[in-house]
């Protein structure tokens, strides 16, 4: 369920896996949230897709429905790169099955700041097909095409600095078209792995075991050494290794 035409990347990705994705508008989804910051988001990501996911079905009348959520910041590198992750829930009501499929990474879309309409135009070829924002005292213009900003700031609107946010609505916003598609793919990943014992889909790996031997000493690095998958129906777990010795690079013994 989107207002923000996310099936243009998930629809083609879906149909591998036999779902048809029908889009709905009628449920406002920016009541649960909107990253221009007037509805406060008080979901977590996850249990906002799963909460539109579950709202599909209540109005559609489906046993299974889609959604899905994304957020900005965060990340292993936080208040040094921009982090996007982009969450997909699975939701089906009967029998109950819940999957969740994620992409994440950085990302070169940030805010723009220029002290001169040529100093913005330059700026706004780095991302010829992103929409932006712009905020002046208590209005907030959404969907702004790079040419539309530059109208704004004609003579004798030339007030500077100016400063730009992006519109991170997905369908004006293709930098996370891009993660949002990574997203569905993982999704349909999901939905191909089976559990060998159950035949469960979403047999996957959340987790890892760490310590592979180092090559040289053999105390333990700091390298994943298996992935552990784990099925949410039967609990069985399989463990798959990675690496069966370590890199002298990753241990505390050879390179503290």
């Amino acid at each position: 369920m989107t207002k923000h035409r996310k099936s243009l990347q998930l629809a083609p990705i879906l149909r591998e896996a036999d779902i048809e994705l029908v889009e709905i508008d009628f449920f406002d989804t920016d009541q649960l949230g909107t990253f221009s910051g007037e509805i406060q988001r008080k979901l977590s990501p996850k249990d906002c897709a799963l909460a539109k996911a579950k709202k599909a079905v209540e109005l559609l009348g489906v046993n299974i429905g889609i959604g899905s959520e994304g957020s900005f910041g965060g990340g292993p590198f936080a208040g040094l790169i921009n982090w996007n992750e982009e969450f997909i829930c699975l939701y089906q009501k009967q029998p109950e099955l819940i999957i969740y499929a994620s992409a994440q990474g950085p990302t070169a879309l940030r805010g723009l700041k220029a002290n001169s309409l040529d100093e913005l135009k330059r700026q706004l070829l780095e991302f010829p097909e992103q929409h932006w924002i712009n905020k002046y005292n208590d209005e907030i213009i959404k969907g702004l095409t790079s040419q539309k900003v530059i109208e704004l700031y004609l003579a004798p609107n030339t007030e500077c600095p100016i400063n730009l946010e992006p519109d991170l609505r997905a369908m004006h916003s293709p930098l996370r078209q891009e993660m949002i598609t990574r997203a569905g793919l993982n999704l349909l990943e999901r939905l191909r792995s089976k559990c060998p014992i159950c035949q469960r889909v979403d047999f996957w790996s959340d987790s890892k075991e760490f310590g592979p031997p180092c090559q040289l000493c053999g105390e333990p690095t700091s390298e994943a050494k298996a992935s552990i998958y784990h099925c949410k129906s039967c609990e069985y777990i399989e463990k798959k290794d990675l690496k069966t010795i370590g890199d002298p690079y990753y241990c505390l013994h050879c390179n503290p």
